[in-house]
């Protein structure tokens, strides 16, 4: 996905691997308000897409948030192959910070997921001091591939970038009663399907569970309002899944 200052990009799994279960690995809505009216042109919002390869599929979407046309009402809906549905995070003044994080989406056939933000600040809570952004996109693994373990790995602050911000990580569950441990530590509450846990991602960490669970890292926004203008960065936001150590080879 490439426009003027907004970029990222994502792996295309095979069609082979893909499921016909799933949940979204998304980001926070960015929603401006005046009063009680959401102004439109500068919301971002969470998002997803499901794309079908076989006729006749029939998809399920459970949404963690409302959607813009549904609210939270499940929806159903069947594609023939090639045709996509958008799903995409309700923004209201009482909710600017709506997140498709851990909807669930099921499916008759094999479906592609690929989710992530419009065009987003990172961190979201910033999103008054910080000014650049890009989109956020990953396609997601189908539950049956995740793993129960996974490396956190921080990237270096180039030079020139804000300090303010952090970049982070989150962690999100399938199933019920996941309990989630970092370094060994436990972080101290279980998590249930579609639940999620967000952290700096500082240093490098392994992360173990004992139920399958999907990471991935959010790079945080490089520029601040302060920042004169025309300042060349060398990083934005991007999204980037974590392939878990189940999928590690012993040779290349």
């Amino acid at each position: 996905s490439q426009a003027q200052t907004t970029s990222d990009a994502f792996l295309v799994l095979p069609t082979r691997v893909l499921g016909t279960d799933y949940y979204v690995m998304a980001y926070n809505s960015d929603g401006k308000a005046n009063g009680n009216t959401v102004n439109v042109s500068s919301s971002t919002p969470s998002q997803f897409a499901v794309l079908a390869t076989e006729d006749n599929t029939t998809i399920t979407v459970t949404p963690k948030t409302a959607t813009y046309i549904n609210n939270l009402t499940p929806q159903t809906i069947t594609l023939n192959q090639g045709e996509s549905y958008l799903v995409q995070a309700k923004i209201t003044p009482q909710n600017p910070r709506s997140d498709l994080t851990g909807s669930h989406v099921t499916s008759t056939k094999p479906v592609a997921v690929f989710a992530g933000q419009q065009r987003a600040i990172v961190p979201v809570e910033l999103a008054d001091s910080l000014i650049s952004r890009d989109c956020l996109i990953e396609q997601v693994p189908p539950v049956g591939t995740w793993g129960k373990n996974a490396f956190l790995t921080p990237y270096p602050l180039p030079q020139g970038a804000t300090r303010l911000g952090q970049d982070m990580y989150r962690i999100l569950a399938a199933y019920d009663s996941t309990k989630v441990f970092i370094d060994g530590n436990f972080i101290g509450a279980y998590l249930n399907s579609g639940g999620v846990y967000s952290g700096e991602l500082t240093k490098g960490q392994t992360i173990t569970a004992n139920k399958p669970i999907l990471v991935a890292h959010f790079k945080k926004t490089a520029s601040d309002v302060i920042m004169p203008q025309g300042n060349i960065e060398l990083s934005d936001p991007f999204m980037l899944i974590i392939p878990p150590k189940e999928q590690f080879l012993k040779s290349y």
